[in-house]
C-alpha cells in the first residue's frame, strides 16, 4: 500500500491484533489532544504576547489536528489489512507526518519566542493612528462605491429589525465600542482620533483576538446608508474589502436593514468564502438579531454624530 512498507502476511490472532491497533490509533488521538490543548493553552494563557501567543496556538491547534488525522488514517488502513490477513509496517507517510509536526513546532515556538520590543508601558505614547499603522502590514485597494456592484464575491443579507433607523444607525456607526455586543466576531472597534466622526474617519476593529485592520468610512448618511473600505490589515489574502449598511424605515418602530459584502482576494481566500455562504448568513441573522435588542435596551445612549 502506498506511504507504508512491503505487506506481510500476519498468521496472529485477530482479536488481539484488532485490539493492538485500537490502542495505537488512541495513543495517536492522545497526542494530537495534548498538542492542540497546548496550543489552546498558548493562546488563551499568554496575554503579553498578544497576537503571537493567538498564532503560535493556531499553529499548533492545526498541528494536533494533523496527528489525530494521520492516526484516523492509518487506523483504517491498518483495520483493511488485518482483515485481508496482512501487514505492512508504517514508513514514508509516518516520517512525512511526524517531519511536519515537528516543523510546525518549531515555527510556533519562534512565533512565540521572537523579541516582540519593549512592554507596552514602555512605548512611547504614540497617537491611535499611529501605534496601529506599525502592526499592518498589508495595504488594501482603495475601491470607490461601484466595488459593492463589482467585487470577485458579494453577499447581501437583509432583515427587519423592530427598532428605529436612528437607533439602529447610531449602534453600527456611532457606537464602535458596542460592536462586540451584537457581531460576534469582534472583540474590540474604535475610531481613531476624536470626534465629531463621519465620512474620512478611520476605524480600527479586531475580529477573533487575531485579525486587525483599519477601515475608512466612505458614506456616513445617519438614518440611511453607512459604509467603508478596509484600508490596511495585519493578514494577506485580501486585496480589496468593502462593507455597507442600509437602513429603510418601515414604520415608526420597524427597519428594514441590508448588509454587503464585496471582497476580492485570492483563489483560496475566494474558496473559503464561497464555502462560507450560509455562515455568512447565519452571522448576519444572529448580529440582527442582538442588534435589535441592543437597541431596545438603548444602550450606550445616542452617539455622537459629525457635525
Amino acid at each position: 500500500m502506498k506511504g507504508t512498507g512491503k505487506p506481510r502476511p500476519n498468521t496472529g490472532s485477530t482479536a488481539r491484533d484488532h485490539l493492538a491497533n485500537e490502542r495505537t490509533y488512541l495513543a495517536w488521538l492522545r497526542t494530537g489532544i495534548s498538542v492542540s490543548s497546548l496550543g489552546i493553552a498558548i493562546a488563551k494563557f499568554a496575554p503579553d504576547r498578544g497576537e503571537r501567543a493567538v498564532a503560535a496556538g493556531v499553529i499548533l491547534l492545526l498541528a494536533g489536528l494533523l496527528v489525530a488525522a494521520y492516526g484516523t488514517w492509518r487506523y483504517r488502513d491498518v483495520d483493511r489489512q488485518l482483515d485481508a490477513g496482512l501487514f505492512a509496517p508504517a514508513s514514508f507517510t509516518a516520517i512525512v507526518t511526524a517531519g511536519a509536526v515537528t516543523f510546525l513546532a518549531l515555527i510556533a515556538l519562534l512565533v512565540l519566542v521572537r523579541p516582540s520590543g519593549p512592554p507596552t508601558h514602555e512605548r512611547p505614547n504614540l497617537p491611535d493612528r499611529k501605534r496601529t499603522s506599525r502592526t499592518m502590514k498589508y495595504r488594501l485597494r482603495p475601491e470607490d462605491l461601484a466595488f459593492l456592484g463589482s467585487a470577485p464575491f458579494r453577499q447581501s443579507c437583509t432583515g427587519e429589525l423592530r427598532a428605529t433607523a436612528a437607533a439602529v444607525f447610531d449602534q453600527i456607526a456611532a457606537r464602535p465600542e458596542n460592536w462586540p455586543r451584537w457581531f460576534a466576531p469582534a472583540d474590540d472597534v474604535h475610531y481613531e482620533g476624536p470626534p465629531p466622526y463621519g465620512v474620512g474617519s478611520m476605524r480600527s476593529f479586531r475580529l477573533y483576538r487575531l485579525v486587525r485592520a483599519r477601515e475608512e468610512v466612505i458614506v456616513w448618511a445617519p438614518e440611511e446608508r453607512f459604509a467603508y473600505r478596509v484600508h490596511e490589515a495585519n493578514m494577506p489574502g485580501v486585496s480589496a474589502l468593502m462593507e455597507q449598511w442600509t437602513l429603510t424605515p418601515l414604520t415608526d418602530t420597524r427597519t428594514r436593514v441590508g448588509w454587503t459584502l464585496a471582497i476580492d482576494g485570492g483563489p483560496f481566500v475566494r474558496l473559503l468564502l464561497r464555502v462560507g455562504r450560509r455562515h455568512i448568513d447565519k452571522l448576519f441573522d444572529d448580529s440582527a438579531h442582538r442588534l435589535e435588542t441592543l437597541c431596545a435596551a438603548g444602550a450606550g445612549g445616542r452617539g455622537r454624530r459629525p457635525a
